[in-house]
């Protein structure tokens, strides 16, 4: 796997490239968003993590202007600064998931594998796409919407895979609202601009204690 870290704080990113080499992964490291999509022009990267505040370019504005580039590079969006607002937004615009600092190196690793996951059933999407187009000499049998429930892969392009991580970015943010709030559900669910009756639902859903 390759992976792109664009960071401007240097200790962090010195931190995270070495790491990462440790850990058996390909990594390039730079400080501005700038440099990165230069990088990105040359190289097929698989993952990019991202800070969200970056020199002269936001991280969201940066992801986009990336997967103009890679429209299938995995971003892993990273912050200090996290706040529910960002966080959602930074899921809409694509990212795979949002990391708060300071995180544990084991945290991202595993993250990390779950990625691996996530595109390798990606890849078997696309690779039942093509056979499908070969098979019936591209006409689209199946409606767009239309999954393969038996299994793990949807045509619609979404996945079991994305549906669990989305979850569990949910679940995280509502548990950093309830220790934020000291267990106050109500101050919880002003938080994270849900109503009281709505958190409620997703503490029973998710079964945090």
């Amino acid at each position: 796997m390759r992976i792109l870290i664009v960071e401007d704080e240097e200790i962090q990113r010195v931190t995270l490239h070495d790491d990462l080499i440790e850990a058996g992964y390909e990594t390039t490291s730079t400080a501005s968003p700038q440099s990165a999509l230069e990088l990105i022009n040359d190289v097929a990267f698989d993952v990019i993590l991202t800070d969200l505040k970056l020199p002269g370019m936001d991280g969201i504005r940066f992801m986009g202007r990336a997967r103009e580039i890679q429209p299938d590079v995995t971003v892993i969006m990273m912050t200090a600064y996290g706040t529910v607002s960002s966080a959602v937004e930074a899921m809409r615009q694509g990212a795979y998931y949002y990391l708060t600092k300071p995180f544990r190196t084991d945290e991202l690793l595993l993250l990390l594998m779950h990625v691996d996951k996530y595109q390798g059933v990606l890849a078997e999407n696309a690779r039942l796409r093509r056979q499908l187009e070969v098979r019936y000499n591209g006409e689209t049998i199946l409606g767009k919407d239309t999954a393969l429930h038996g299994g793990e892969v949807y045509l619609d392009g979404g996945t079991k895979a994305l549906d669990e991580s989305l979850a569990q970015f949910e679940s995280k943010l509502i548990c950093e609202a309830l220790t934020k709030s000291h267990g106050n559900k109500a101050r919880a669910a002003q938080l994270l601009h849900i109503p009281v009756s709505t958190l409620k639902y997703k503490i029973k859903k998710y079964g945090i204690e």
